[in-house]
């Protein structure tokens, strides 16, 4: 009996099953190849680094472009490539928030609330990834192994302290020859409603957009939401939300730095130096308050106020052959501080001029002002911060300078009087050496901008047409000592103007004696002027105290051979008989009084 037949499958059943059949052991084939798979995931991590350096070096030459020279030419983002293009950012979410709840609290008013909500509109559209979003310096903002690994950054040291932790410097090696990519890395604490909104940085852009020279460079910046970490021992570490911001490496450090290495050595700055400092200042102040130095200003500008300008956050870059090729470049930095004054919305400024912060020394009258808060009335305009407030703080710089330079050249003073108020004696005496040392013209100004109601000091723009002028005066005779150096075959940086700036000359200056000598002479020639070198006291010179007068038979205001050999006396047991100090002194006062009864 035959069977029924069974019914044939289809051609493409058949098909499907053979080429099924075929995958699985191609798979099983190449699956039995040794080390197949690693061959395979190391060609795909290859090509993943492939293209992640691509996309690196394409940022490296973006990260050149924003720290290259400072242009006001239309930025066209078209030009940049696919991977770094980026929208311009919307207001971050978290800010956004913030400022509706600080409304429905009723802390910020309806017209303060829309102003901090539009404030966005003026940032930049200059960098890529600028609303926090990191697009070029991912390896740095965010940490990723991966990218630090594949980018060539690395962490080289640490530069000084910012609001939040440490500054750092970031460098990246390149090849042929071509100068490393430097980068200096701050982390801010967020302060008020700013929440993911990096407004230190927006503001800084907005002044390099505008095409200050004076104004430290910012590349990128991200916000670093808060994390918790399981440390090694199991103890959990908390990390606070903050900024990460990239600025550019300035050269030469600081003028707080620069500052503290001539006091330390007891030099002074020159004149044409701090004419330069002060053009300087003047012009990122033109910037800040008018948005230029132009003799117009730009109604549609929105002012910023620094209100933190101190010798610590004025930079010094490598030179600018436009503004002075002897003396570093100076950029005002570190805006954590600034805000906007809003011109069209009064209440920005009322409402700023009760939260402003500073520096002690630095700040202005108005900003330590609160007796319009204590007495719940509104702030006069003498009363409110603005402009004005960074001119004072300017002055007042510079007077910090005058007063730490000139110290250790003001001879102890002599007479009773003077030294009874030693403290009052010095500070006029810095003052008549500051007036003789420098010209009358730089020390009016100074003295102008340290006036003490606002409407006094002159305006950002008049600052800045005043002391160009002195600058390029000063510029001119700088370099006509520089030259006239070479011509007699002395160093090129020895002539009166010169300033020891650079590592380089710092080091030869400590090492050299023949070159600081040189230098000595002409940094200090007017100071020894008026106060020769043999009139300072020497280290083994014995300066008369007050004390010495108090309980001792001797009324003169030197020491006596005498005394000064009881001084010195050792017992017979070798120990040094003891001296009697300011408590000795005053306990032989008061046996003096009771007759020795106790």
């Amino acid at each position: 009996m035959t069977g029924r037949r069974q019914p044939s499958r289809s051609r493409g059943q058949a098909r499907s099953r053979r080429g099924t059949n075929s995958h699985q052991a191609l798979r099983q084939h190449i699956t039995s190849i040794p080390g197949y798979a690693q061959q395979v995931d190391e060609a795909i991590e290859t090509s993943r680094e492939r293209a992640d350096r691509i996309r690196s070096l394409e940022a490296d030459k973006e990260i050149e472009r924003l720290l290259g020279p400072v242009s006001t030419s239309p930025y066209d983002p078209s030009n940049l490539p696919r991977n770094l293009k980026d929208e311009v950012a919307e207001l971050p979410e978290g800010y956004k928030r913030s400022i509706l709840q600080a409304h429905r609290e009723g802390v910020l008013s309806e017209p303060l609330a829309r102003y901090y909500l539009d404030i966005h509109h003026a940032d930049s559209d200059r960098v890529p990834g600028q609303g926090g979003r990191a697009s070029l310096l991912k390896a740095i903002l965010l940490m990723d192994p991966h990218m630090l690994r594949v980018s060539g950054w690395r962490a080289v040291r640490v530069l000084g302290g910012g609001g939040f932790g440490d500054v750092i410097l970031w460098e990246k090696r390149r090849a042929n020859g071509l100068h490393p990519l430097r980068m200096a890395v701050k982390d801010s604490k967020i302060l008020d409603h700013w929440v993911d909104y990096n407004h230190e940085a927006h503001l800084t852009r907005r002044l390099i957009d505008r095409g200050c020279r004076n104004v430290i460079n910012v590349v990128e910046w991200a916000y670093i939401p808060a994390t918790e970490a399981r440390n090694s021992d199991g103890t959990i570490e908390f990390q606070e939300q903050r900024h990460r911001t990239c600025y550019e490496y300035a050269e030469h450090a600081d003028l707080g730095r620069l500052q503290d290495w001539y006091q330390i050595h007891g030099l002074v700055f020159p004149e044409a130096f701090l004419w330069y400092v002060f053009y300087s200042l003047a012009n990122a102040l033109c910037y800040c308050s008018r948005g230029g130095n132009d003799p117009r200003p730009d109604f549609a500008w929105d002012p910023i106020g620094h209100y933190d300008i101190k010798q610590d956050n004025i930079f010094l870059g490598v030179p600018d052959q436009e503004q002075h090729r002897l003396y570093p470049c100076v950029k005002l930095g570190d805006f954590g501080c600034a805000w906007t004054v809003g011109p069209g919305v009064p209440e920005v400024r009322h409402y700023k001029s009760k939260t402003a912060a500073g520096t002690e020394g630095y700040v202005a009258p108005e900003v330590l002002n609160r007796a319009p808060e204590q007495e719940g009335r509104r702030r006069t305009s003498d009363e409110l911060l603005g402009p004005q407030s960074d001119i004072y703080s300017v002055g007042r710089t510079f007077l910090h300078i005058h007063d730490r330079l000139l110290h250790d050249h003001i001879p102890r003073p002599t007479a009773y009087n003077d030294r009874m108020n030693e403290r009052q004696y010095r500070i006029e005496a810095k003052k008549k050496a500051a007036v003789m040392i420098y010209s009358a013209d730089l020390n009016r100004a100074v003295n102008y901008c340290v006036e003490n109601k606002p409407k006094d000091r002159p305006e950002a723009y008049n600052l800045f047409q005043v002391t160009k002028e002195y600058m390029e005066r000063w510029r001119t005779l700088a370099e006509v000592e520089a030259a006239t150096a070479v011509t007699n075959g002395l160093p090129p940086q020895i002539f009166p103007s010169s300033v020891l700036y650079t590592a380089e000359d710092q080091e030869r200056f400590e090492t050299d004696p023949y070159f600081a000598q040189l230098y000595r002479q002409q940094n200090l020639s007017k100071v020894w002027e008026i106060f020769p070198p043999a009139a300072a006291p020497q280290s083994n010179t014995y300066v008369p105290a007050i004390s010495d007068n108090l309980g001792d038979d001797s009324r003169g205001v030197g020491r006596t051979p005498k005394r000064e050999e009881r001084k010195n006396r050792i017992d017979t047991q070798g120990k040094p008989k003891r001296n009697f100090g300011f408590a000795g002194v005053m306990k032989k006062i008061a046996t003096a009084w009771t007759g020795g009864r106790r």
